[in-house]
């Protein structure tokens, strides 16, 4: 993931990555999703001593964070499509139906280029839904990390779980925003 100048514009709402071809996209949600449970086993690892249900129990933040970042970036882009498209459709059937005044065109209610960078920019920074989810489940998992049994001290464990929670949602969310990670689509 190398920083390639070519593959990103700076536009005046910030900096729009292109996105991935889907063949990297679908490897790299591959291995995001089984790096979550990876992740808990390098730390139950790190840790020392954990016992199975432990390491099981290591595993569950980790996807946590991959299916709630996603489930708050859909949410997300959702409520950036209607804030761009949804007022100016919306303006158009009221105008419609109070007024009786049609549109002239339907270029008048489409989004403009500029809009449509906007709106780009936004869903990609939306991404940060993963770091967002990262911050609670960090807490929480920290805590009940100090119930489990180890060879490494309460505070100690409770660092490691809390931190590689943080750097996975940050991780996720620098793979979304750079285009590594598919933009679900709700199927009709």
């Amino acid at each position: 993931m190398t920083e390639d100048i070519s593959k990103r514009v700076e536009h005046s709402a910030g900096t729009l990555f292109k996105p991935q071809s889907v063949g990297v996209q679908f490897v790299v949600l591959l291995a995001v999703f089984v790096g979550g449970p990876g992740l808990g086993w390098v730390i139950a690892e790190v840790l020392g001593g954990v016992s199975r249900n432990g390491q099981i129990a290591l595993y569950i933040p980790y996807v946590a964070i991959f299916f709630l970042g996603y489930g708050l970036w859909s949410v997300r882009l959702k409520t950036i499509a209607f804030k761009h498209l949804g007022f100016g459709f919306f303006r158009a059937v009221l105008m419609t139906l109070v007024r009786r005044n049609k549109p002239d065109n339907i270029e008048e209610f489409l989004p403009t280029k500029e809009t449509l960078e906007t709106m780009a920019v936004q869903a990609q920074s939306a991404a940060s839904s993963f770091v967002a989810m990262s911050l609670p489940v960090a807490a929480v998992s920290g805590l009940l990390a100090l119930g489990l049994t180890s060879e490494t001290s309460a505070p100690a464990q409770m660092a490691w779980v809390a931190g590689s929670c943080m750097f996975w949602g940050w991780l996720l969310s620098r793979f979304a925003r750079r285009g590594y990670l598919p933009i679900m689509e709700e199927g009709g």
